[in-house]
């Protein structure tokens, strides 16, 4: 059954990924990571600061997700870390179905990239129910990550039969989320086609992905 990941997003650094079960866990992990810290850069603010008590220094507060950071970092250095968008620099996934035909018989792509391209009406699919299957995210460095989140379906209309796609598919019920250092996190979702995002606190340069249910008896198994 396709799975339809959509959006798996973490809002961390704007990465909207949209991870839809169905078919297509997909859309835009590019906001999936939003507010998000380079934590090599905090050490560096840290170091300075220490080393260069002597100087004048000032107290710069950091929106990080629901909470605040406080950090001393001398006017002689950058802001500490950067909150803003952060775009993987991969996606792979354990499983991908093949290219298959839209309503006006045009081949459809379901890439594992799809969840990262910020459009929410393309996404990455797997055959089957897609229990156990993964989608892992490289990093372009240490982030901290403060959100993350999917679309749990295919949230997308055919242009030539003005199907609604997502209630066609299976959806995602649940998943584990995995980072460095052996974290792991469940979320689960209602059924329906939106952006769906749970906190978090952890620092880790990869995101999975892994599929733990999904929704029973659809139209089309993906």
């Amino acid at each position: 059954m396709p799975i339809a990941r959509r959006s798996v997003v973490i809002f961390v650094a704007r990465w909207v990924v949209t991870l839809a079960l169905l078919a297509g866990l997909g859309y835009g992990v590019r906001q999936l990571f939003h507010t998000a810290r380079l934590r090599g850069a905090q050490e560096v603010a840290d170091d300075a600061a220490r080393s260069r008590s002597s100087r004048r220094s000032t107290t710069t507060t950091v929106a990080s997700g629901p909470s605040t950071t406080a950090a001393a970092v001398t006017t002689t250095t950058a802001p500490l870390g950067a909150t803003g968008p952060v775009t993987p620099s991969a996606a792979e996934a354990s499983d991908t179905e093949q290219d298959q035909p839209d309503s006006c018989g045009r081949p459809v792509n379901y890439d594992v990239g799809n969840v990262i391209d910020g459009n929410i009406t393309t996404a990455w699919r797997v055959a089957g129910d897609g229990v156990g299957a993964t989608v892992t995210l490289t990093l372009p460095g240490r982030v901290h990550l403060t959100q993350v989140g999917l679309v749990p379906g295919y949230a997308k209309v055919d242009q030539c039969s003005n199907f609604d796609r997502f209630p066609q598919l299976r959806r995602v019920t649940a998943v584990t989320w995995h980072f460095d250092n052996e974290v792991s996190l469940p979320q689960s979702f209602k059924d329906r086609p939106e952006m769906q995002t749970m906190p978090v606190d952890v620092i880790t340069s990869t995101v999975t992905v892994e599929i733990r249910s999904s929704t029973p008896n659809p139209r089309l198994d993906a």
